[in-house]
């Protein structure tokens, strides 16, 4: 995960080479999730309330915001490359998520269900392994 936006932002602010000219884009962030806000601040981008333009704890509606060349925010590395999005001062921000998927084994008994239990961690492994 790291800081991304789109290239028709970057292009009218004439572009983005160190922390300090972050200032003067519009920032995507969440709005109440607190650890979320601490945490990516800890991380480099402090998207407080009182500093992002847009605040949603959706993590699809920052991305449709990030998507619509809205501002500046945090997505994943896989969802950008998909969106044409720029990776913006990577040295800055920059962390790893796990991914999980689990099912009740009771269900992992049932053919079918395994089946695509299995078809779903081959695609998802493919798809964070680009």
């Amino acid at each position: 995960v790291g800081l991304y936006a789109a290239p028709e932002l970057l292009a009218q602010e004439g572009g983005l080479a160190t922390a300090s000219e972050l200032s003067r884009y519009p920032l995507i962030g969440p709005d109440r999730n607190l650890d979320d806000l601490e945490f990516l601040r800890e991380q480099g981008f402090d998207c407080a309330p009182e500093r992002a333009m847009i605040r949603t704890d959706d993590h699809l509606a920052q991305l449709a915001a990030l998507r619509a060349g809205l501002g500046i925010g945090v997505c994943p590395e896989q969802l950008a490359q998909r969106y044409g999005l720029v990776r913006v001062l990577p040295e800055r921000v920059g962390f790893a998520v796990e991914v999980w998927i689990a099912m009740h084994q009771d269900r992992r008994r049932v053919q079918r269900i395994g089946l695509v239990f299995d078809a779903l961690g081959t695609a998802m492994s493919e798809f964070l392994a680009t």
